[in-house]
């Protein structure tokens, strides 16, 4: 039986994100846990809200792992 105390709502592990041959987000790690309120923070342009859409499924990784809610998505399975 899974507990959800213990897993994560929201695991990104080793995420990378580019747009064109900029590398925005490298290897990037989050776990979120079930009941956690969280802020992301930073200057304009930091990749807040695309970090949010890959959580989201509305981008799509170059690399990583996405576990949502104990399902898990290779970057690569992902639909572009």
């Amino acid at each position: 039986m899974l507990s959800l105390v213990q897993n994560p709502a929201v695991e990104l592990k080793g995420v990378v994100f580019t747009y064109g041959y900029n590398r925005v987000l490298n290897d990037a790690d989050l776990e979120i846990f079930y009941g956690e309120a969280i802020a992301i923070i930073g200057r304009s342009g930091a990749v807040k809200t695309n970090l949010l859409k890959i959580v989201a499924g509305l981008l799509k990784p170059g690399k990583g792992l996405l576990r949502s809610l104990s399902v898990s998505l290779q970057a690569s399975a992902l639909i572009s």
